[in-house]
């Protein structure tokens, strides 16, 4: 008996591991393109791919802050623009003037990127657990901010009679 519960907790620790790995390949999640408003704040997931409006195509995509990325030059905005180049979360925009700084008395394009984010609990009966017992029901409780059609597919099965569960 001993044996299965050690085997329960280690799985229940490796699918909270296989979750948390989730946060850096969530970029991968995404789908298709997301459209971009030009003169407008948009939000970005880093990951998405980035369509433009025609207006800002060409131009240089300039970080404003945080300090580390202020003024320096991504990337030019164009069709399936890879957010992955943004270096870090912060606020990014299409430079039209051409000076890479940021104009408050301009419309320019502003882009608001984040990270995501993928939380993973483990909960019994509404308490949350690292280990269990064999039989006992356990409820997944996730917090995001992907997009709610997207998704991932998590294989779960036993590799040997020790319970020892593998994640594909």
């Amino acid at each position: 008996m001993k044996t299965k519960i050690i085997g329960i907790a280690l799985a229940v620790i490796m699918i909270a591991s296989i979750f948390g790995a989730l946060v850096p390949t969530g970029s991968a999640l995404m789908g298709a393109s997301i459209q971009i408003d030009e003169k407008k704040s948009n939000t970005v997931l880093i990951g998405q791919k980035l369509d433009f409006d025609t207006d800002d195509k060409g131009f240089s995509i300039v970080g404003k802050a945080p300090d580390d990325v202020e003024g320096v030059t991504i990337g030019v905005a164009e069709d399936g623009f890879d957010s992955t180049l943004f270096p870090s979360a912060g606020t990014y925009f299409v430079d039209r003037d051409g000076n890479a700084l940021w104009d408050d008395a301009l419309p320019e394009t502003t882009l608001s990127v984040n990270d995501v984010t993928f939380t993973v609990k483990l909960k019994i009966d509404g308490d949350t657990v690292t280990a269990t017992t064999v039989g006992e029901e356990i409820t997944i409780s996730l917090t995001k901010n992907i997009p709610d059609d997207a998704q991932a597919d998590i294989k779960v099965r036993w590799v040997d009679e020790d319970q020892t569960l593998k994640v594909d």
